[in-house]
């Protein structure tokens, strides 16, 4: 069971006027590879006012290295998180910047708990900004460093919005929720009321990066609209039990606010036979795909599927954990209005796995697969889409060129063998 540990640390703000390289120019392929770092730290951003805003964390004591330093009674975690704040991932200027020491005493009696704690940072507001994050384990000598969007353009985005879990009463770091977790919504602007529009939507599955298609135009007639009573910056105890999104809005002439997902329970994980069969349409017919979801044990047609491809059981568990390990990956990494295997970059990124090369921009991504420069290699580009409900939409652009290499992929997955085992 996860416990909740607050930590209370003393901040040292440092002001900068010297400059640093572009994010923009560095191959952050890291980013995209859990197994790269041991650490897997959770953020959540709210503004509390015009020029101050928290960056909340979350580390789970498991990745940490617990030592005992000499003539010291108990074991304890060292941890220092540190931030820049830039105009944007093509800017060289610092505007703000600071680091934060934390400590953590192991206790012999707890399970695995999430320490939780904040950092303030300044930028003014009526602009966007990129926050880079670096989380290092004192103890291990491993880091991980975190790129995190920042909106300041108005006081109704989403950042003035924080989710409070009501059991712990501590920021929930994601943005969805299950059918039985309670939560409070705390605003940055005090008394309001949120008008809330409940959206249940199925969205088709992107195709192929050589087949281009016409998006459908989202309909933002809600399914359903309610209002929420936000009091004194905070609200009462909501749970939200149906499947789809909810749109939180303090000012409805625009569509700017805060959205909540409310996907499988189990999300991000992969536990249910439903969430084994459905990213098998990205390596089957359609025909195929409709006779494996047709006896009523979906498990037992999944594993045989497997198990027809690699031949033998063991192949076939090798493969199925690579398989739905990019799968929850996905969703950890890419997860916006849908869940993050259904997305364009999870699409590429089941089926080729991380980029050897990531390019990141404020409103583009770049991935390689194979070295840069090289003309064997394969290079895919993504555009950001402007979207109310979330920032972390991405278009991949699409070209016929890559109709061989996808096809080529997909069937070392029929044959039963892992695509570019990163």
């Amino acid at each position: 069971m996860k416990k909740f540990l607050s930590i209370s640390f003393v901040i040292a703000l440092i002001a900068f006027s010297c400059t640093t390289g572009k994010v923009s120019n560095q191959n952050l392929s890291t980013v995209y590879k859990r197994e790269s770092s041991l650490l897997h730290p959770a953020f959540a951003v709210f503004h509390v006012s015009d020029y101050t805003s928290e960056l909340h964390f979350g580390l789970l004591s498991s990745e940490l290295l617990y030592t005992r330093p000499q003539n010291a009674d108990v074991f304890s975690a060292n941890v220092m998180i540190s931030y820049q704040l830039k105009t944007s991932y093509e800017s060289k200027e610092i505007i703000d910047s600071g680091s934060v020491k934390i400590s953590d005493a192991y206790n012999n009696n707890e399970a695995e708990k999430q320490i939780i704690g904040e950092v303030i940072f300044k930028a003014s507001p009526g602009f966007t900004y990129m926050l880079q994050v670096t989380v290092r384990d004192l103890n291990r000598n491993q880091y991980t460093t975190s790129y995190i969007n920042i909106d300041k353009s108005s006081n109704n985005a989403r950042q003035n919005f924080l989710l409070l879990s009501t059991i712990t009463n501590t920021p929930l770091l994601k943005n969805y929720i299950s059918s039985k977790e309670s939560f409070r919504i705390k605003y940055k602007n005090g008394n309001v009321k949120l008008l809330v529009r409940y959206y249940n939507r199925e969205f088709p599955l992107p195709s192929p990066p050589f087949a281009y298609n016409n998006p459908k135009a989202f309909d933002f007639k809600a399914d359903s609209v309610f209002n929420i009573e936000v009091k004194q910056n905070d609200t009462t105890s909501f749970r939200f039990p149906k499947k789809g999104f909810y749109h939180l809005q303090s000012d409805t002439s625009g569509t700017e606010g805060i959205t909540i997902f409310r996907f499988a329970d189990t999300h991000p994980m992969v536990k249910t036979a439903p969430g084994l069969l459905e990213p098998l349409r990205y390596i089957t017919s359609k025909n195929e795909f409709e006779k494996i979801s047709s006896p009523k044990n979906k498990k037992a047609s999944v594993d045989s599927f497997w198990l027809s491809c690699t031949g033998n059981e063991d192949r076939a568990k090798e493969v199925i954990k690579k398989y739905y390990s990019r799968v929850q990956d996905a969703n950890g990494f890419f997860t916006s209005y849908v869940e993050g295997w259904q997305s364009d970059r999870g699409l590429l990124y089941l089926i080729y796995g991380p980029p050897n090369v990531l390019y990141k921009s404020s409103n583009s991504e770049s991935w390689i697969y194979g070295e840069e420069h090289n003309l064997n290699s394969l290079t895919f580009n993504f555009i950001k889409v402007i979207n109310p409900f979330t920032d972390n939409d991405f278009r991949l652009d699409r070209s016929p060129v890559y109709k061989d290499s996808w096809y080529r992929a997909v069937e070392v997955w029929r044959q039963g063998r892992v695509y570019i085992d990163n």
